[in-house]
C-alpha cells in the first residue's frame, strides 16, 4: 500500500471508531465508550493539524465541533448522539478536503472508486455491480462480521477476498486471535486486497493459499463446512461464479443456506420450538402412506398456472399433484385436489394462503421443515410430514433435500424421492411473463413481489425464444432447479411454462403432452 493511500485509510478509520462507539452505546458499555472516545480524540488532533495546513478555517470549525461534543462526556448517550450527528459530518467534510482528488481506475474487469468516506470500493464491469458498499465498505463489513463471528471460532474461511474489509473486521472482532483463510482465484483481487485493500493491516492474521485450479480451491473450501470452531462464508458476488465447476453447486448451496440463516434465524428458532411439539411423521414414511404414480406435477403459483389448469384437469387420473402452499387456493377454486402440499416459508404472513380453504387441506398431507411458518402449520388440517433438524440437508436414509430457495425445489425433490418417471413443473416461470408474477385467483395480487421498475430488472431467455424480465433471486432459484434436474437423470422433467424462463435440462410443453399419453 502506497503512503498516500495508507494515510487516507488511516484517517478514514476515525469513522470506523465512531461506528464502534455507536455499537458500544447500544450495549450500554460505558467503559468501552470512554476508551473509544479517547482514541477518536487522539486521531482528531492529528486530523485537525493536517487539515490546518490545507484549510485553516475548516480546521477551526472541526476543532470547535470537537470541543462542543466533548463537553458532554459525562452522559455517554448525549456524547454518542453528538458524535453521530455533529462530529461525523464535520469529519467527512475534513476528509474530502484532504483527499479531494477523485479516484477512479479501470482495469479489464474492475473499476476502482474512492467512496465518500475515503475507503476504496470495487465495481465488477460485467455485472455493473459493486462488491463493497459505494459509501462505507468498512462499516458494511463491521455489521456483517458482527453477525458472522462467534466467540468459539478459531478459524474463519471466506470465499472471495474483495479488498479484505470483512477479513479485517472479523480479525478485529476476535481481538486479533482469529485465523482467517481467504480463497480467491482472481489474480487482480488477490493483488488488490494487499496493495489497495486492508489485508496489509492483518500481519500474521490471514492466509490466502494458491491453488492450481478453481476445483481444487473449492474442494478445500467446501470441506470446511461443519468443522468445529470454524466459520465459513461465501461473498455474495461469488455466488454463481463457479457453476461450471465440480463444487459450484455446493458453494451456492452454502451461500444460500447461510444467507437464509442470517435473515431468518430467530424466526426459524421460534417456529421450530412450536412445530416440534406437534404430531408429525417422518418424511421417510411417506412412500408407505401414499399411492405413488409415474407422472407427478409440481404446481407453483406463477402465471403459467393459468395456462395449465386444463392440463391438470384432463390428466388428473394419471397425475400425482404436489402443490406449493401458495398455489392451493387457485387449484382448490378449480376443483382440483392436490395429493401433497409442500411449504418452506418461515414467515407468518403465509397463513393468508389458507384463508377460506382450511377444510380443503383436511386430506392433503403436507411436507415441510421444522422451521416452517408455525402460523401456517397451526391452520393446516392435513397430516404433516416433517423434515426435522436431524434430517436437514441429509436425512437418516442419506437423501439430500433442497431447501436453498424456491419451495418448488422441495416439491421437485419430493417428486424424485417418490420415484417419478415424468415430472411436470407448472407455474414455475422464474420471471415476469406478461409483466405478471403470479397466477390469478391467489391470496396475493398478480403483480405482487415485483422488484423495482421492470426496465431495471435483469433479463433471461424465455421458452418462447425471446426474453423476459427476472430478478437475481429468481436466477438463483433457476440454477438450483437445474442442478437438481442434472442430479436425477432417471426422471424426465418438463417445463410447462410457455413464456417463462428456460430451465436447462427440462423439456417443453409439446414433449409433455406426448409423455403423459
Amino acid at each position: 500500500m502506497d503512503e498516500l493511500l495508507k494515510k487516507m485509510y488511516t484517517d478514514a478509520m476515525i469513522l470506523d471508531d465512531i461506528n464502534a462507539m455507536e455499537y458500544e452505546a447500544s450495549l450500554n458499555n460505558a467503559e468501552n465508550i470512554v476508551f473509544t472516545w479517547q482514541r477518536i480524540s487522539e486521531h482528531l488532533q492529528r486530523l485537525i493539524e493536517e487539515l490546518g495546513a490545507v484549510d485553516l478555517q475548516s480546521a477551526k470549525q472541526l476543532l470547535s465541533v470537537w470541543k462542543e461534543v466533548g463537553e458532554n462526556t459525562e452522559d455517554y448517550r448525549e456524547l454518542t448522539a453528538g458524535i453521530s450527528y455533529s462530529l461525523r459530518p464535520a469529519i467527512l467534510a475534513a476528509l474530502n478536503i484532504l483527499y479531494n482528488a477523485p479516484l477512479e481506475i479501470d482495469t479489464a474487469n474492475w473499476r476502482i472508486e474512492k467512496t465518500p468516506v475515503c475507503f476504496l470500493t470495487l465495481k465488477e464491469k460485467n455485472s455493473n455491480r459493486y462488491i463493497h458498499s459505494p459509501y462505507d465498505p468498512m462499516k458494511e463489513a463491521r455489521v456483517l462480521a458482527d453477525r458472522l463471528y462467534s466467540i468459539d471460532m478459531t478459524e474463519f474461511h471466506i470465499l472471495g477476498s474483495g479488498l479484505g474489509y470483512l477479513a479485517y473486521q472479523l480479525w478485529i472482532k476476535s481481538g486479533k486471535t482469529l485465523k482467517v483463510i481467504i480463497y480467491e482465484d482472481d489474480i487482480f483481487l488477490r493483488q488488490a486486497a494487499c496493495s489497495i485493500g486492508v489485508l496489509s493491516w492483518m500481519e500474521g492474521g490471514y492466509e490466502m493459499p494458491e491453488y492450481s485450479s478453481p476445483n481444487e480451491m473449492l474442494r478445500d473450501f467446501v470441506g470446511k463446512e461443519g468443522k468445529a470452531q470454524t466459520g465459513i462464508y461465501v461473498q455474495d458476488w461469488k455466488e454463481g461464479a463457479y457453476r461450471d465447476t465440480d463444487n459450484g453447486e455446493n458453494t451456492d448451496r452454502i451461500s444460500c443456506n447461510m444467507r437464509m440463516e442470517r435473515l431468518y434465524g430467530a424466526m426459524w428458532a421460534a417456529n421450530r420450538r412450536s412445530n416440534l411439539q406437534k404430531d408429525f411423521s417422518a418424511i421417510s414414511d411417506l412412500k408407505r402412506n401414499i399411492s405413488v404414480k409415474r407422472n407427478i406435477a409440481v404446481v407453483s403459483a406463477g402465471p403459467s398456472l393459468n395456462d395449465n389448469i386444463e392440463f391438470l384437469k384432463k390428466h388428473k387420473e394419471n397425475l400425482l399433484i404436489i402443490a406449493v402452499n401458495s398455489s392451493l387456493k387457485r387449484i382448490a377454486a378449480e376443483g382440483i385436489k392436490a395429493d401433497i402440499s409442500v411449504m418452506l416459508d418461515p414467515a407468518p404472513k403465509t397463513e393468508r394462503y389458507l384463508d377460506n380453504i382450511e377444510d380443503y387441506t383436511e386430506d392433503i398431507p403436507m411436507i415441510t421443515v421444522s422451521n416452517g411458518s408455525r402460523a401456517y402449520i397451526d391452520r393446516y388440517r392435513g397430516k404433516m410430514y416433517l423434515i426435522t433438524d436431524e434430517e436437514y440437508g441429509r436425512d437418516s436414509a442419506g437423501y439430500v433435500w433442497s431447501f436453498g430457495g424456491t419451495v418448488a425445489s422441495l416439491g421437485l425433490d419430493v417428486a424424485f424421492f417418490l420415484g417419478a418417471e415424468n415430472i411436470f413443473l407448472i407455474g414455475n416461470d422464474l420471471g415476469f411473463p406478461g409483466g405478471k408474477n403470479y397466477a390469478a385467483g391467489l391470496a396475493h395480487a398478480e403483480k405482487e413481489g415485483m422488484v423495482g421498475e421492470m426496465l431495471n430488472n435483469p433479463v433471461t431467455k424465455s421458452v418462447d425464444g425471446g426474453e423476459i424480465y427476472t430478478t437475481v433471486l429468481y436466477e438463483s432459484y433457476r440454477h438450483i432447479l437445474e442442478s437438481q434436474i442434472c442430479r436425477h437423470p432417471e426422471a424426465k422433467v418438463y417445463n410447462m411454462s410457455r413464456h417463462g424462463a428456460i430451465i436447462d435440462g427440462a423439456l417443453g410443453v409439446q414433449d409433455a403432452e406426448l409423455a403423459i399419453m
